[in-house]
């Protein structure tokens, strides 16, 4: 009866110790691929416009990409990123759309993220939400892309914004 005592006190003793810890190199791999830091490195940036003349596209006149954007495990993200926009379209007859932003801000300050149904959203305090249709290429390539309307000298113009970014 002692042996049976001090073998099962034993056994106890030996399963206490080895139990192992959560591993905390395994709860980073379950992170989402999204998350942390983003540089921006290229934009494609096109505008076309629909009037009696037709559909005229312009792609280009975005330039200089500048800035990050990280996003966290928590779903805040925060970032100062910008572009420059200058886009010129003529059209016959003499009528032409010009849209400039010096200095067109694609995110500025601190909120939160978040994915729904392949789309990312992000929401800055104090502005609307936007969304983006947005791929991750080998771990360390993100593409995102924003489609919306803006008014250039009285006429509708569709946007087509794509922001490339590289993990840092």
């Amino acid at each position: 009866m002692k042996f049976l005592k001090l073998f099962f006190s034993l056994l106890f003793i030996v399963t206490l110790f080895s139990c192992s810890k959560t591993n905390d190199k395994e709860i980073d791999k379950s992170e989402d691929p999204i998350v942390g830091t983003w540089k921006l490195v290229h934009v494609i940036y096109s505008a076309t416009v629909d009037n009696d003349q037709g559909r005229i596209t312009y792609t280009g006149g975005a330039s200089n990409p500048r800035g990050n954007i990280i996003f966290q495990n928590d779903h805040k993200v925060l970032g100062d990123a910008a572009i420059t926009v200058n886009c010129g379209i003529e059209l016959s007859g003499g009528q032409s759309y010009t849209i400039s932003h010096p200095n067109q801000k694609i995110i500025s300050g601190e909120g939160t993220w978040s994915i729904d149904n392949r789309k990312l959203i992000i929401e800055i305090a104090g502005e609307n939400p936007v969304t983006y249709d947005y791929a991750i290429h080998s771990g360390n390539e993100l593409d995102m892309e924003r489609v919306y309307p803006e008014i250039v000298n009285g006429q509708t113009a569709t946007i087509d914004l794509i922001l490339l970014f590289e993990k840092q």
